[in-house]
């Protein structure tokens, strides 16, 4: 836990450090709760981060994407599908054909079963069909 007597303060130490549940005062002296709240979103978006899921990583900034350490080249939009797995964990066609059109791909449902077949054979992975959509498997969880 982090006390501080003022919203610069307040600011500075939630930019330094990852608070699970920051709790903020709405009439600190410098800026309100809601303004360190706006900044600190802010931040958050602009942060690199790589995204990780068991043996896969992927840095959205640097368009990298490694499978246990090893750099694999999916083309923009197999990585773009990747990215979207990799954030909602399972997706419809459906609705990974509407992010790749806004990504500027015009695809159907039978184009993003065949980037994610793709990406199957490119990542070493198995797509999973569940009730709700689709997914990645990492095959060192299928053993």
């Amino acid at each position: 836990m982090q006390l501080t007597s003022d919203g610069l303060d307040a600011l500075w130490n939630r930019v330094r450090r990852r608070y699970a549940a920051p709790i903020l005062n709405l009439s600190l002296p410098d800026m309100s709760g809601f303004e360190i709240l706006h900044w600190t979103r802010q931040f958050d978006r602009e942060r690199v981060t790589t995204m990780i899921a068991g043996d896969l990583a992927l840095n959205p900034r640097k368009h990298v994407v490694t499978v246990d350490r090893r750099p694999i080249a999916p083309h923009p939009p197999e990585f773009a599908l990747l990215r979207l797995l990799m954030r909602m964990g399972e997706v419809s066609l459906s609705k990974a054909a509407r992010h790749l059109d806004i990504l500027g791909e015009d695809v159907d449902e039978d184009v993003v079963l065949a980037y994610l077949r793709l990406l199957q054979e490119k990542l070493d992975m198995r797509v999973e069909q569940s009730d709700r959509g689709w997914r990645l498997l990492s095959t060192r969880t299928l053993h």
